[in-house]
């Protein structure tokens, strides 16, 4: 086990400078931000939820 591999799978993740980066996807902004652009679909805040006892 402690040999090394001489052929390395192309799929698997190779240093940070050779991975393409994602253009400003969803994924990097917080969840507020991405919901503030859809607005809920009857336009009224959601409640809270009722507490349990």
């Amino acid at each position: 086990m402690a040999e090394q591999r001489k052929i390395k799978d192309p799929r698997e993740a190779g240093p940070a400078q050779d991975k393409p980066k994602p253009l400003n996807s969803e994924r990097d902004r917080s969840a507020e931000e991405v919901n503030a652009d859809q607005p809920s679909v009857r336009g009224e805040k959601p409640k809270p939820a009722p507490k349990r006892y």
